[in-house]
């Protein structure tokens, strides 16, 4: 009877654990990176990532943190309804020649954790 307990006990604490996930896995990105290929020097490139609101509330781009002063991002700051969209650009704009990898942190009121989307490629001469 003990065992059956501790089982029973133990089935339900794991249903319960998957069905906490993150709640940002409510929201579906279309992609999480973009590769720009190669770029010109001093000519910004845009980056667009679009997602949609799967969950059943509404939801807000609350921040959105690029990794370096090379990326400044512009995103929805109106509230996605469910089943709407909304995006986040990310334009990178290259001072020096070279590869590149950057990431940019989006946070909504759904969950404290980031998404985390990048963006990458080869800045020419």
């Amino acid at each position: 009877m003990k065992n059956l307990l501790v089982s029973i006990t133990l089935v339900i604490l794991v249903a319960g654990l998957s069905n906490a996930g993150n709640s940002n896995e409510k929201i579906i990105w279309e992609k999480l990176s973009h590769d720009f290929g190669q770029i010109e020097k001093n000519v910004p490139a845009t980056a667009t990532f679009s997602f949609i609101n799967e969950s059943d509330q509404d939801v807000r781009i609350v921040n959105v943190q690029s990794s370096c002063g090379c990326t400044v991002t512009d995103y929805t700051t109106s509230t996605i309804k469910p089943g709407e969209s909304g995006l986040v650009n990310a334009i990178y704009n290259a001072a020096k020649p070279g590869s590149f990898h950057k990431t940019i942190k989006v946070y909504t009121d759904l969950s404290d954790q980031a998404i985390s989307l990048s963006v990458k490629g080869t800045v020419s001469h």
